[in-house]
C-alpha cells in the first residue's frame, strides 16, 4: 500500500511521518481511510488476518461478516478498565488475545476486523448523554450495501450480555440509542485547531484538551463538568 501525495498530519505521539512502517498510511487530510490500515493500531497483522478469515467462513455478504465479528466480541469478551491508550501497543491484537478491553478497544478490534475483511468501517466517539448520566464513549459504524452506513456498539453489546439481555445485545448491531453526542468520526484524527504541544490523548477526543502558552495540560490538571440541562421526548404527529 503506497503513500499518497497528500498533506500528512504530524501527530503528537507514537506515529509520525518518519515511521519505519512505510507501508501503513498515516492520517491524511481529506483522504478517506475507511478501508485502510492506520499505524500503530489499525494494522492487518498475520493474527488479525487469520482471525478475520476464520470468522468470515461461510459468510456470503459483508453484513454477515460484520455480524460474526460483532457476535465474536460481544459473546466472548469482558469489559475492563484500560490504561491510557498512548501507553499500549497493538490495541486490537492484544484485545483479540486477552478477550478484555473497554469501549474504545472493542471498537478498534471491530474496525480492524472489518477493514481487514474489505468492509469500510469508521470510528465514532463523543458522549453517551443520557438523562441521568453523561460519559465519554466510543462506538463504530460500517458500510454494507445496499443498506449504507450501519452502526454497531460492541461495548454496549457486551454490557447487554452481562445483564443477560439478548434482545438488547442484538439491538446494538445495526442500531444506536438516541443518547449520543458525536465529537469524532476518525481514530487519531487531528484537532481542527492544531495544538502546539503534545496531546494528552493522541488517539481519541471525547472531552477536548487545554494548553497554556508554556505546555499542554493533563486531564487531572483542570476541572470539567458535564450536565444534561434538558431531556425532552418528541412526540410523533
Amino acid at each position: 500500500m503506497n503513500h499518497k501525495a497528500a498533506e500528512t498530519v504530524q501527530l503528537y505521539a507514537h506515529s509520525s511521518n518518519e515511521s519505519s512502517s512505510s507501508s501503513l498510511r498515516e492520517f491524511e487530510v481529506g483522504v478517506s481511510d475507511d478501508l485502510a490500515e492506520l499505524a500503530p493500531h489499525i494494522v492487518f497483522t498475520p493474527y488479525i488476518r487469520a482471525l478475520a478469515a476464520e470468522l468470515s467462513k461461510g459468510c456470503e455478504t459483508p453484513l454477515e461478516k460484520a455480524r460474526n465479528f460483532y457476535d465474536f466480541i460481544t459473546l466472548n469478551f469482558k469489559y475492563t478498565y484500560m490504561p491510557a491508550y498512548f501507553s499500549l501497543e497493538d490495541i486490537p491484537g492484544n484485545c483479540a488475545r486477552t478477550f478484555t478491553g473497554d469501549c474504545g478497544v472493542f471498537a478498534l478490534l471491530f474496525i480492524t476486523l472489518c477493514r481487514c475483511a474489505g468492509i469500510p468501517a469508521q470510528w465514532q466517539s463523543g458522549l453517551a448523554a443520557e438523562p441521568d448520566f453523561i460519559g465519554g464513549h466510543d462506538w463504530v459504524r460500517f458500510y454494507a450495501a445496499p443498506f449504507g452506513w450501519i452502526y454497531a456498539d460492541p461495548s454496549y453489546g457486551i454490557g447487554a450480555v452481562r445483564a443477560e439481555n439478548e434482545e438488547r445485545r442484538r439491538f446494538y448491531f445495526g442500531n444506536l440509542d438516541p443518547y449520543r453526542m458525536v465529537a469524532n468520526r476518525a481514530f487519531q484524527a487531528p484537532f481542527t485547531v492544531e495544538k502546539k504541544y503534545w496531546r494528552t490523548d493522541p488517539y481519541d477526543n471525547q472531552l477536548g484538551e487545554i494548553e497554556t502558552a508554556e505546555r499542554g495540560l493533563m486531564y487531572e490538571e483542570f476541572e470539567r463538568r458535564k450536565e444534561a440541562l434538558m431531556c425532552e421526548e418528541i412526540e410523533e404527529n
